[in-house]
């Protein structure tokens, strides 16, 4: 039966269970490609992991005005840096801007002192492992 890999989720064949499955490009090679691809994205550079997210409009909590990382990156391992992404438009900056971002030194959460951004907006993440 096939299965997946645990840190990429790279899909393999169990070679005596599916012995007699045709072999599929897209699925055994392809697709796998694509995520060893973006993975290396998520490259190390100088002890720091770099990679692109969305901080997503939907996702933060409109009482507290605070976008949480902690479920991805737990403040008890990580820190996390965050920055405007290169392919940011002028309403994600402005978005950004208007937002008055502050982190908090005890958890990756961010809070917006100034309005909670209404879409989303490309960033740059920056993880260092305590």
């Amino acid at each position: 039966m096939a299965s997946n890999t645990p840190n990429l989720n790279l899909y393999k064949k169990d070679p005596v269970a599916d012995a007699s499955d045709t072999f599929n490009i897209t699925t055994m090679l392809n697709e796998n490609w694509d995520k060893l691809d973006a993975a290396w994205l998520a490259r190390i550079i100088n002890g720091r992991t770099i990679t692109t997210a969305t901080l997503s409009a939907g996702t933060w909590d409109e009482t507290n005005k605070t976008y949480s990382f902690e479920s991805q990156y737990p403040s008890s391992t990580y820190d996390v840096e965050i920055e405007p992404g290169q392919t940011a438009t002028e309403e994600q900056l402005s978005a950004w801007t208007r937002a008055k971002l502050v982190g908090s030194a005890t958890s990756n959460i961010l809070t917006a002192v100034g309005e909670v951004p209404t879409v989303d907006i490309p960033i740059i993440v920056k993880v260092v492992v305590k």
